[in-house]
């Protein structure tokens, strides 16, 4: 696997496009949250201050609580998907700086293991040098 430095730039980029869009739809949800608990405060108020309340307006009360809710849950199927899809992304970059940290550390290892079998064959050829030069003496 060779990977281009834009590669993983993109990678980031598709990640921080999740993350926006994750924080953008959890904004959502939690406004439709607010919204749903307002109108719940208010109808306890409501029926608390024990007010004569129209039948007809607290059932539409109760309408745009449920319409509220639905699309609540709705938003919050959509984030659950799109936490999913960052998740996936998150996933995929820690993979790939996992396999670039391995590569180097890799990189490293077989630059050392170059050093010493390049220092190793130095030695092998004085070694032979000087015992070609102790024979040469010794037969002269």
């Amino acid at each position: 696997m060779k990977l281009k430095e834009w590669e993983v730039n993109d990678l980031y980029q598709e990640l921080a496009g999740h993350n926006a869009s994750v924080k953008e739809q959890q904004a959502k949800v939690d406004s439709l949250a607010q919204a749903i608990a307002s109108a719940r405060t208010e109808l306890i108020k409501q029926r608390q201050n024990k007010a004569l309340i129209n039948i007809d307006v607290q059932r539409m009360a109760h309408m745009y609580m449920l319409q509220m809710q639905n699309q609540q849950q709705q938003e919050s199927m959509q984030l659950q998907e799109m936490l999913q899809v960052r998740d996936d992304a998150q996933r995929r970059l820690n993979e790939v700086r996992k396999f670039v940290d391995n590569l180097e550390k890799n990189k490293e290892a077989m630059a050392h293991e170059f050093d010493l079998e390049a220092a190793k064959k130095e030695y092998q050829l004085s070694d032979d040098n000087w015992l070609q030069r102790m024979h040469w003496i010794k037969t002269t």
